[in-house]
């Protein structure tokens, strides 16, 4: 980024803000920084996956530090000395956490000074990792059917319920729905890459296109059992997963 700086209009925006922006950022001078990059942008991560493929750049998934609200049951003792679960009024219970990602950004200027979302990702994990990790309780009369599966937070009762592009499925033999991904469960350490493809029309012309895959990495699943639920830390459990998506 700093070796862009000077190629700005006004190379300003990227210097930092007096302190007492800190306090309000709408105050008199005080501006975002790193303007520059447009309106949108992948969020600061690691461990994610980049390629380029049809003259675009693609950014895919990864480890992000995201400002997330810290959940009721994890606030042990409260916060400020509050010894209570729930949250205190006027206490902010917003934190800096790390998320897995599996969204998907492009860059079509080839200089990644601007970017598009064109996959938000989903929360939930692909319907191969539910079924092989959060399946807490079988069909007595069949056992190969699941009865319960996820957790509570993946309950849902239609599409619009999930977040992203993951749908609303029942799974084995049950009346509960679970939100499902579609695509590759979030992940980070993945490796991306391009094969570029040619086929020889039949009136000679030559077709190009380029396919990217996604393979393996470390995704997070829920291995403690709670009642007849998945339970655990926020962020779940490391896995290492050796699938390989095509797109």
């Amino acid at each position: 980024q700093d070796s862009m700086k000077d190629d700005l209009i006004d190379p300003t925006i990227c210097d930092d803000p007096p302190t007492y922006c800190f306090r309000d950022i709408l105050l008199p001078g005080c501006q975002p920084q790193a303007i520059w990059k447009e309106d949108n942008m992948w969020s600061p991560r690691r461990g994610h996956g980049a390629v380029v493929a049809n003259n675009k750049i693609f950014l895919i998934g990864g480890r992000a530090r995201e400002q997330n609200r810290i959940d009721e049951t994890r606030l042990v003792g409260g916060i400020d000395g509050h010894k209570r679960f729930e949250t205190m009024k006027d206490h902010s219970t917003i934190r800096e956490d790390l998320v897995l990602k599996n969204d998907i950004w492009i860059s079509e200027d080839g200089s990644g000074s601007s970017w598009t979302l064109v996959n938000p990702g989903c929360r939930d994990p692909q319907e191969e990792v539910l079924m092989q990790s959060e399946v807490w309780s079988r069909d007595l009369s069949e056992p190969s059917l699941p009865k319960i599966v996820g957790t509570l937070g993946s309950k849902c009762y239609r599409t619009s319920d999930c977040y992203g592009i993951s749908e609303c499925r029942g799974l084995g033999n049950t009346h509960e729905k679970v939100c499902v991904c579609p695509m590759f469960s979030p992940r980070e350490h993945h490796s991306v890459a391009v094969q570029h493809r040619f086929k020889i029309n039949d009136d000679s012309s030559v077709f190009a296109e380029d396919v990217i895959y996604v393979v393996g990495g470390f995704i997070n699943v829920k291995h403690a059992f709670c009642s007849n639920r998945s339970c655990g830390p926020s962020d779940g459990y490391r896995l290492a997963i050796d699938d390989a998506w095509m797109s």
